[in-house]
């Protein structure tokens, strides 16, 4: 299935990933965790399973787009005073940042069924799970699907369009685009009636109840809303998906 890395399950991984800080702490007190976006529910679930191993620490959960958990990190770190034990994001730009100033811990790969492409830079932080930029189809809005990026900028899709803000994870599409086709492919949207909304769960959702058409969003949270029976198709462009990187790491 695309999005996901076969062989690779994310509530084992993530769950040994969290209980690393605790290799230098006591195992108990508080564990905070900064993650970004639509990766929420798999949190929720994995902070259930790891308090059935160590319902003494308390986990702290702050969640918000990757560009809010990004700002809020360096804030933090210009004040000298970083919060967060763990930091779950969207894209590798904030974790090479952090990398590039000796604010990471390596970690040293525990999983042999980890393929090694997912271990970044020598091991200072690791791919959990693989998301897509795709374009998300409402049907009966949009009986003609489009088949590359460049569609969308037709006059047959005009105001049928919705991204997300790009302060959630929008920025990963926004990049890879923008290196692809230049900035007149985003003028063209706008011209073209490009809406904006946040995060990627509400322009899905609305997507869904036929309020836009098309959408530039992750294939994971269409995926969950096919499972539902959500009125959707997913297309994956000719020119290609983006691929959008979720990894997990350990300031120090």
């Amino acid at each position: 299935m695309k999005g996901m890395i076969r062989g690779f399950r994310l509530p084992l991984a993530f769950l040994a990933f969290l209980t690393l800080p605790l290799a230098w702490c006591q195992d108990a007190g508080t564990l905070t965790l900064y993650v970004s976006g639509a990766q929420l529910p798999d949190v929720q679930a994995i902070v259930r399973g790891f308090n059935q191993i160590y319902p003494q620490v308390e986990v702290r959960v702050f969640r918000s787009g990757a560009g809010e958990v990004a700002a809020k990190i360096r804030a933090e770190l210009e004040a000298g005073n970083p919060q967060p034990d763990l930091i779950w994001s969207v894209g590798k730009g904030l974790f090479h940042e952090l990398r590039q100033r000796g604010l990471l811990r390596r970690v040293a790969p525990t999983f042999p069924s980890l393929p090694p492409q997912y271990v970044y830079e020598g091991g200072y932080y690791y791919e959990v799970r693989l998301l897509h930029i795709i374009i998300a189809v409402n049907p009966k809005k949009v009986p003609t699907p489009p088949t590359t990026w460049a569609d969308l900028t037709r006059p047959a899709y005009r105001d049928l369009v919705v991204m997300a803000d790009p302060h959630w994870p929008a920025p990963v599409a926004l990049g890879h685009l923008t290196e692809r086709y230049g900035f007149p492919f985003w003028q063209g949207l706008k011209a073209n009636g490009l809406a904006i909304e946040a995060p990627n769960p509400v322009l899905q959702q609305k997507l869904a109840r036929g309020e836009y058409g098309l959408a530039i969003t992750n294939d994971y949270g269409v995926q969950k809303l096919l499972a539902a029976r959500a009125p959707l198709t997913l297309v994956y462009p000719k020119d290609g998906a983006v691929y959008a990187p979720t990894p997990v790491g350990i300031p120090t």
